[in-house]
């Protein structure tokens, strides 16, 4: 098998992390096996919290809030556990998957990183989803060529989820299904009122009314509900008819270090757009010279994670009126967006130099900030700053 990863130019800790309301799975990339490894603590699968996720990005310091103090100790002890395994230093790149993806707890995860000394690069925060489209994306080709399925048997009920490929005007999307079932008796087993044996009829006729007959190469099973020896038999023969079934509790984490291997070296995400709700359905550019010659400069990349696609740049303006922003839509034509500069003061020539910063509040909404930065001694800063929301939701 060729190598996930370059021993030559990345040498240091690759890690992924499922970040669970108690506990936490970690994976790791070993350089020997040049494969994902899980860590196990003590022959068991999860390092355990002293308290819960929530109560971790509600904690306050009077005298330094927002510092996260015991989620950043969290991190610092997984990534000192898998330094301890693998005896390696630095870190080249770690992803936390997430699976309530809210703005807080985003960005109290953002802070904590932050808090070790990560640069920004070094990070990222995913969804269950997301994380499940690179474990599945990164496997052989046989088992996603026709599609790809999960099953995910959650405390609040069963969250299916379809992946398939297709090509569109040259580019490859992976397009996500995704539909949510409950029932009383999916709660009675994850209550331990029944067993899976009991509602086997049930999770056959789930996977049918999900599936509506369309086939797939693969299907893989997650979650409390499956986290079982034995299947109930006529549901184990239909996950395995005409298709390969896979069954297990550290998908996650093992999706989220394969995000982490692609994010040093891309193999297959780096020319394809995952189209799910964490991600940006656009693209935005815009037309910039460089050192004499036209050229785009993009700023989102259409299947961007909307929460890790903010980035700040600086220009200095040719035309001092407005910016023009082209929107690349889903269906890959460009529409113009302009960002009207009328408020900043005339300056002769080349001589306003601007901060534009770009940060997602969802999928489809964004906030633009555009700030007049002067041009050194020549200009002082008037401390203009122009606000442009833009909403892509369709």
């Amino acid at each position: 098998m060729d190598s996930l990863v370059s021993n030559e130019t990345n040498t240091g800790l690759i890690i992924g992390v499922d970040l669970r309301e108690d506990s936490a799975m970690v994976s790791y990339y070993d350089y020997s096996y040049e494969d994902v490894i899980q860590m196990e603590y003590d022959d068991r699968q999860e390092t355990f919290f002293g308290c819960t996720l929530k109560e971790m990005i509600e904690e306050k310091d009077e005298f330094a809030p927002n510092t996260y103090k015991t989620l950043t100790e969290t991190f610092k002890d997984i990534v000192e556990s898998v330094r301890i395994k693998t005896d390696i230093s630095k870190v080249d790149s770690i992803s936390v998957c997430v699976h309530d993806y809210k703005i807080e707890t985003l960005e109290a995860i953002k802070i904590a990183l932050s808090n070790l000394d990560l640069d920004s690069y070094k990070w990222e925060v995913i969804s269950d989803a997301e994380s499940f489209a690179y474990y599945a994306y990164l496997q052989k080709k046989e088992l996603y060529l026709g599609g790809v399925g999960l099953m995910d048997f959650r405390e609040d009920g069963i969250e299916m989820c379809r992946l398939m490929s297709k090509r569109v005007h040259n580019i490859d999307y992976i397009i996500e299904e995704r539909k949510h079932f409950n029932s009383p008796e999916f709660d009675a087993v994850i209550y331990g009122e029944k067993t899976l044996d009991d509602i086997d009829e049930e999770l056959c006729q789930t996977l049918n009314d999900f599936l509506e007959k369309r086939a797939i190469s693969a299907i893989y099973l997650t979650g409390k509900g499956f986290n079982v020896n034995n299947l109930p038999q006529e549901f184990t023969k239909q996950i395995v008819c005409r298709k390969k079934a896979f069954i297990g509790q550290n998908l996650y984490t093992k999706g989220a270090c394969y995000c982490a291997l692609e994010n040093l070296k891309p193999r297959v995400f780096d020319n394809t757009v995952l189209l799910s709700k964490e991600r940006i359905m656009v693209g935005i550019e815009l037309d910039i010279k460089e050192f004499g010659k036209d050229k785009r400069f993009r700023l989102v990349k259409p299947g961007s994670n909307w929460f890790m696609a903010e980035r700040t740049v600086d220009f200095i303006l040719d035309d001092i009126r407005q910016i023009n922003l082209k929107i690349l839509t889903a269906d890959n034509r460009f529409d113009d967006e302009v960002i009207d500069l009328s408020d900043f003061p005339l300056r002769e020539g080349k001589t306003t130099r601007i901060s534009l910063n770009i940060k997602f509040f969802s999928n489809s909404r964004c906030q633009i900030v555009v700030k007049d930065l002067g041009f050194g001694d020549f200009y002082r800063s008037s401390g203009k700053v122009i606000y442009k929301d833009l909403d892509f939701a369709i």
